[in-house]
């Protein structure tokens, strides 16, 4: 598969360029993981620097068109794109919440607390 990039859109005050590109595929159709190999490859600059932001397919297959952001830094990646995206490109891992039923079991565990427990 071969990937075409066009001309960069210069954003200074994120510290990106965006990239449209387009990638023609013959065979399976590239993930996201692929296509940021490709573009680091052929702009050469860090893998973890480029993030793919919209992948769409073409009507008849074997083309691919989409955005791509490279930062300057690792911290400006971090600060501009929103939270889902860095999970999504697993740049962030994922919180997890404590679940309800559990604050909930907690919560009535103090209601019954006796003595020096007890909740004010």
């Amino acid at each position: 598969s071969d990937l075409i990039l066009s001309k960069p859109f210069e954003n200074p005050l994120l510290s990106r360029k965006t990239f449209k590109f387009t990638v023609n595929f013959t065979s399976s159709m590239p993930n996201r993981n692929q296509i940021k190999k490709m573009v680091s490859q052929k702009l050469k600059v860090d893998e973890s620097l480029v993030l793919v932001s919209k992948i769409s397919t073409k009507f008849g297959g074997g083309r691919l068109i989409g955005k791509v952001n490279i930062y300057e830094r690792k911290e400006d990646l971090k600060f501009a794109e929103p939270k889902h995206i860095l999970i999504r490109n697993k740049i962030v891992e994922q919180e997890r919440k404590v679940p309800r039923k559990e604050l909930k079991k907690l919560k009535n565990k103090l209601k019954n607390a006796r003595g020096l427990k007890k909740r004010t």
